[in-house]
């Protein structure tokens, strides 16, 4: 299916799979439309180039800040083929952000390329893992948000870049259109389908703007004296605790958090000694009671329907972080976000 966009509608979702030909793509020359659902470019005479790109012009045309998508597969060991986000004031040299190229070696391999102006074009290139082979299809995917673009290959981070990341048009600077292009006879890209989505209507990749407004301090009670020897942070072991917990279970069949530890990774006694961390615990042995249930697949149930509910991530009412019911559910202020 196809869905046309406006010349500026920067946070209006797309999708494009080419059932309609190249109705979003103006700017074309030299692409192969015989396959039903692809679009092949490749070079077939020495003198000829192919690409596609949309409409370009002003600062405001094309998409801002959001999720790009690209299912495609990029034929040959050297490079020619493309696959970026290209400003749309059409500029050269501008912004570009090479979501995905070939390097010059003969290896294969790929990568991915962010280019600004310094008076000349500057770039940055962050290869990615080897085992992502030419010749066959990939999900390609570029996560354009304030200071961080993430991109990831199947899923897969496979590079980050938090410097000269340009802002997009409502944030003072320019948005970005979907282009492809192929410059070798002896590469090609084809395309099976694309899409936009707003920044706004999936999570983010990774920290927030550090220029966002933050939440007001709130101000420790009066009651409390200022800290003057404040106690080390304590040690978060996860795979201490996985293997206690899974000897445990090897032990009784059943699944908890043993004692000595805490659900936060971290130990109750300090290890090596009986020392405790928290006030005196009786040294004689005493009945635990029966082990809770650890029940991670409905923990994972309730903070999808909490974040679907309310946007946030967190640990809601009724359950606690290691996977059991909580029989004195905590509020949303004392929720744990993840």
């Amino acid at each position: 299916m196809s869905s046309t966009i406006s010349t500026s509608g920067s946070y209006t979702p797309f999708h494009d799979s080419f059932d309609n030909g190249l109705i979003n793509f103006p700017d074309s020359w030299n692409v192969d439309l015989s396959v039903a659902g692809e679009v092949t470019l490749h070079r077939p005479e020495s003198y000829l180039t192919s690409g596609m790109m949309e409409a370009t012009g002003t600062a405001d045309m094309g998409h801002g800040y959001g999720t790009y998508t690209v299912n495609a597969k990029l034929e040959g060991n050297y490079p020619g083929q493309a696959i970026m986000l290209w400003n749309a004031e059409n500029e050269w040299p501008g912004s570009e952000i090479d979501i995905v190229e070939t390097v010059q070696d003969g290896s294969g391999d790929q990568y991915a390329a962010l280019h600004w102006v310094d008076v000349f074009d500057r770039f940055e290139v962050q290869l990615f893992d080897p085992d992502i082979e030419n010749g066959v299809f990939h999900e390609y995917q570029a996560i354009w948000e304030p200071g961080r673009i993430t991109i990831n290959v199947d899923g897969v981070t496979q590079a980050v870049f938090t410097s000269i990341v340009p802002k997009d048009f409502e944030h003072g600077g320019t948005n970005h259109v979907f282009a492809f292009l192929n410059t070798m006879p002896e590469t090609s890209l084809t395309i099976r389908d694309l899409s936009y989505v707003p920044l706004g209507m999936s999570p983010p990749s990774g920290p927030v703007d550090p220029t966002d407004p933050e939440p007001p301090a709130t101000d420790p009670p009066a009651t409390d004296p200022p800290a003057t020897d404040p106690t080390p942070a304590p040690v978060v072991d996860w795979e201490g605790l996985a293997a206690a917990v899974q000897a445990t279970y090897e032990a009784t069949g059943q699944w908890y958090i043993p004692e000595g530890w805490n659900a936060d990774g971290t130990r109750s006694t300090v290890p090596g000694t009986t020392e405790p961390n928290e006030p005196t615990q009786p040294t004689e042995p005493r009945d635990p009671g029966p082990a809770p249930v650890v029940d991670w697949e409905g923990l994972a149930a309730a903070v999808l329907a909490a974040y679907e509910e309310t946007g946030y991530w967190y640990i809601p009412e009724g359950w606690n972080a290691d996977g059991t019911r909580s029989s004195a559910p905590a509020a949303m202020a004392d929720a744990v976000f993840v």
